[in-house]
């Protein structure tokens, strides 16, 4: 079903706990993995933005943000759609089959040997057991992902706000939408 509550946010309990006593500050906080630090993640993006800008300018187009995205993340998304491929068109479809030959097997019009009711029944659990091999990295790099896209977004949003207000923007709608 899921981790349960404690388990989920067990880490959560001493953190609040070292709140309590003193202001926490950023060596409390725990160390992020360099590849998912927003500085690289803004860097890499802006870097694809920037590109979409140039081209834009070159074939006349309204520059297109999901263009970078895909740029930059694309690659990344695609490796886990293959997983995600993977798991819909070769599990989700084998283990009925073999669950329909294990019915088949069972049935008392159909002659066969014990060897292949343990071949259906063993390719079922094999199939449950790869499937769980599958779905959890697969659900985890989703997420992990997805999480970079927006650790990039909100860097970059980040700077384009900074930017606006260093130069001056005085009216509230022209440092939001520009």
């Amino acid at each position: 079903m899921g981790a349960g509550i404690l388990e989920a946010q067990g880490w959560l309990i001493p953190f609040m706990r070292l709140g309590h006593k003193r202001s926490i500050n950023e060596d409390d906080l725990y160390v992020v993995q360099s590849g998912d630090a927003s500085s690289i993640l803004g860097n890499r993006l802006q870097r694809e933005w920037d590109k979409e800008l140039e081209e834009s300018k070159i074939k006349k187009r309204k520059a297109s943000y999901v263009k970078a995205l895909v740029r930059c993340f694309g690659w990344q998304f695609a490796a886990v759609g293959l997983l995600a491929a993977f798991e819909e068109c070769v599990l989700r479809i084998v283990q009925p089959l073999l669950l329909g030959g294990l019915v088949r097997y069972f049935d008392s019009r159909h002659v066969a040997s014990p060897g292949t009711g343990m071949a259906y029944a063993s390719g079922i659990v094999l199939i449950a057991v790869v499937h769980i091999f599958v779905y959890h990295p697969f659900n985890f790099l989703t997420r992990h992902i997805t999480l970079n896209v927006k650790t990039a977004s909100c860097t970059l949003i980040f700077r384009k706000t900074l930017e606006h207000f260093a130069v001056g923007a005085t009216d509230k709608y022209e440092s939001i939408f520009c």
